[in-house]
């Protein structure tokens, strides 16, 4: 396993840019209000831009066959004259952006309060935004990820950082929702990272981004 404190010594432009999103966006009025509670500490937030970035240029089908390994976001990060595209710059920024007014919302906030938001489920949502946010409005956007994480919980007893669940996900942002009738246990499941999920099993008009 790879641990996140090694992700977080990567250098190199992506490890920047992953760490300039950190400070744009992880923040007391963004994604550490009140109004959302997930496991932040500890690097989290890191390796969950870090992979949201690391699918984030990918189209749907590819994303469908994605599997999700830090082994492969190792690699990612650790080529050191990798330069983040425009392209990718601007689905991130908007992405996020879109996240934040979600959570900043009295009204729409209400779809991250039911239940903790896992580490998987912090990369799934801005995936889902980026492949939305053309055809959707914030209103559109809050009942898909709310629709996404009744889904993921219909299926999996436990929503951990593994490929079944994240295959689940990314179903339903492809539009292919599951039909599975019963949920399924995923303890035994080959979990890429189990250290992001620990503190999470503890209870403790279109829209636009801001220019």
């Amino acid at each position: 396993m790879i641990r996140i404190e090694k992700l977080q010594g990567k250098s190199g432009l992506r490890s920047s840019f992953v760490r300039e999103m950190q400070s744009q966006f992880v923040t007391d009025d963004g994604l550490l209000s009140n109004s959302i509670s997930w496991a932040a500490d500890r690097g989290n937030s890191f390796k969950n831009i870090a992979l949201t970035a690391f699918y984030m240029d990918m189209s749907l089908s590819a994303l469908t066959r994605a599997t999700n390994q830090l082994g492969k976001l190792d690699k990612w990060l650790s080529d050191k004259d990798a330069e983040i595209s425009s392209s990718l710059r601007n689905k991130m920024e908007k992405s996020y952006d879109l996240f934040v007014q979600l959570v900043k919302s009295k009204k729409y906030s209400k779809v991250f309060s039911s239940k903790k938001v896992s580490p998987v489920e912090m990369v799934a949502i801005p995936l889902l935004i980026r492949h939305y946010m053309n055809d959707l409005d914030l209103a559109g956007l809050a009942e898909k990820i709310d629709e996404m994480r009744k889904e993921v919980r219909r299926i999996h007893t436990d929503v951990r950082t593994n490929e079944r669940v994240f295959a689940t996900l990314v179903a339903f942002i492809a539009g292919n929702k599951s039909s599975g009738k019963r949920k399924r246990h995923d303890d035994d499941m080959d979990d890429s990272s189990d250290e992001d999920d620990e503190s999470y099993g503890k209870k403790r008009p279109k829209a636009k981004a801001r220019k």
